[in-house]
């Protein structure tokens, strides 16, 4: 049993280990086609090379003819992102378009729509596009694909080019009331800002003419209730879409990478996994099996297939994040850590009470697809707010 389960974890930690590398050339394949075709004079070289293989002197004497004046030199170096991106081959000196660069011509020759991004980038602009295309709205979902520092700069220049738009909210900063009575007092224009506050959430500008006073009189009434626990406020999130013309662009792009990729766009926008954050999974799950008793962690990694540095890297990032405690022991006349999980296993009866559970939305398919989710929901705040007091 013990040695199908060490199996069955190495077998998960392997395929992990192959989607990431398998993500990282996804990416630099895309980065290198892309690239490659976003400057005209290569869409010229597909074009010379699509009627017939041409050496390097027969390209550059075509490209004369067009008041084209390269050297052999700058022609070698127009052709070979061609070449790594697989879309011309090399053959006894004479250069002709692959199957795929006839493909990618044929999309290309259409439109100059790619070059309305940076001409020699990572393509971060381009996988963003792709993104927001199926389904990845809002800036925390679009940061699973595109580094957090990166992405600011990508949706602007975006923005700029008139591909996409974001529906950024001028009162974005909203308040709801978490309690429906008032205890403990108060003045009478904190008691009317508390009851103009509705369950449902507020701006300040319209809670301010509701209450007939100003604007900074209403925040300082609002920090008082928050001190209090009786309001709360949340930060509308801010929703990506694309322009018509981003539209365009977008189904452009994944015409071009399914030709490249030979395979569906949906399965490169797949969020990274950190190997190493599955292990450390894998580990506390094994850990959290023992309960009280616990686990010696040379046993754990036994289990896991792990040597001992890996496996202590793992044991102390986990007690780094305070899901374990190491507690030393002797055993066999050696000392060594015997670990012990800070966190139960969940059962049905921890999250029977949830209001998820018995949600009309969440069984209708609304939450969390539409305006009403997790991060908006009233009745799941409420009930946070009680469990914890």
């Amino acid at each position: 049993m013990a040695k199908a389960i060490r199996q069955c974890q190495s077998a998960i930690t392997t395929t992990e280990k192959g989607n990431q590398a398998a993500s990282v050339m996804d990416h630099q394949t895309i980065a290198q086609a892309l690239n490659a075709i976003k400057n005209p004079t290569r869409v010229t070289l597909l074009q010379l090379l699509r009627e017939k293989a041409h050496t390097e002197r027969d390209i550059q004497e075509e490209l004369r003819s067009m008041r084209f004046n390269h050297s052999l030199t700058t022609i070698e170096q127009y052709l070979q992102p061609l070449i790594d991106a697989e879309l011309v081959s090399h053959k006894d000196t004479r250069y002709s378009t692959t199957f795929k660069g006839n493909q990618i011509l044929e999309l290309v020759s259409k439109t100059d729509f790619l070059l309305r991004v940076p001409a020699n980038s990572s393509c971060f602009e381009e996988l963003s596009l792709l993104a927001i295309k199926n389904g990845y709205r809002t800036f925390e979902e679009l940061t699973r694909l595109v580094g957090r520092p990166l992405l600011p700069r990508a949706l602007n220049r975006l923005q700029k080019q008139g591909l996409i738009r974001s529906n950024h909210p001028k009162d974005h900063v909203q308040f709801y009331r978490v309690r429906v009575r008032l205890l403990g007092g108060g003045t009478p224009t904190e008691r009317r800002v508390f009851h103009a506050v509705t369950q449902e959430s507020i701006s300040v500008r319209d809670l301010s003419k509701a209450v007939g006073i100003s604007i900074r009189r209403t925040y300082k009434y609002l920090a008082r209730l928050k001190k209090r626990g009786l309001i709360l406020q949340r930060k509308l999130p801010v929703r990506y879409e694309l322009t018509q013309t981003g539209n365009v662009v977008a189904d452009f792009i994944e015409q071009v990478l399914t030709r490249i990729l030979d395979r569906p766009v949906k399965t490169i926008l797949t969020p990274y996994v950190d190997p190493d954050e599955f292990g450390m999974r894998g580990s506390l799950a094994i850990i959290q099996q023992y309960g009280g008793k616990g686990i010696l962690q040379s046993d754990l990694w036994r289990r896991l297939g792990l040597d001992s540095r890996k496996g202590s890297r793992q044991v102390l990032n986990l007690e780094r994040l305070g899901f374990i405690e190491r507690r030393r022991e002797l055993n066999k006349g050696r000392w060594t850590f015997r670990l012990f999980t800070n966190r139960g296993i969940g059962t049905v009866d921890t999250v029977a009470s949830i209001p998820c559970v018995s949600c009309d939305e969440d069984y209708k398919g609304i939450c969390p697809t539409h305006a009403v989710n997790p991060a908006t929901c009233n009745r799941l705040t409420r009930w946070v707010i009680d469990l914890d007091q």
